[in-house]
């Protein structure tokens, strides 16, 4: 390091120290809530509502050809995976089952693209994992 790199890297240093020590300014006394005043339960429901669009938008575009199944599970995971924050057990066990129930049909499709030759075997363990995962999850929730 030469010796105006290192008198740069003090200065900076040590203005970075006056911001460190600086004291905080108070809020503007008509300041708006911010958005980490919503609460847990408000956050997951909002995670869960995003995700659920995401994957009715991802099931329409697969109906009409322009995306693949791929994309429709991995909203359904991502709408799942919310719903395990969910604090309302009824809908978070009945979201999990519906994911769980949607990954049975897709082990059939995984497998019977395969026999046709058309996918690789990889993609059936693929969508049996994915399964067992939903499975745990639902499992998991149910015991809460």
């Amino acid at each position: 390091m030469t010796s105006r790199h290192v008198r740069m890297f003090i200065a900076l240093s040590l203005s970075g120290a006056g911001i460190l020590f600086a004291s905080p300014s108070a809020a503007p006394p008509n300041s708006q809530p911010s958005k980490t005043d919503r609460t847990v339960a408000q956050i997951a429901q909002e995670r869960f509502d995003l995700a659920g669009k995401g994957y009715e938008t991802a099931l329409e575009r697969h109906k009409k050809g322009i995306t693949t199944n791929v994309q429709v599970i991995k909203w359904l995971r991502r709408r799942a995976d919310a719903a395990r924050d969910l604090p309302d057990a009824t809908i978070r066990n009945a979201a999990l089952r519906d994911y769980s129930e949607r990954l049975s049909e897709n082990v059939v499709e995984e497998e019977q693209r395969w026999k046709r030759g058309i996918a690789d075997y990889n993609e059936v363990l693929v969508a049996k994992d994915q399964k067992l995962e939903a499975e745990l999850w639902l499992a998991r929730s149910e015991m809460k």
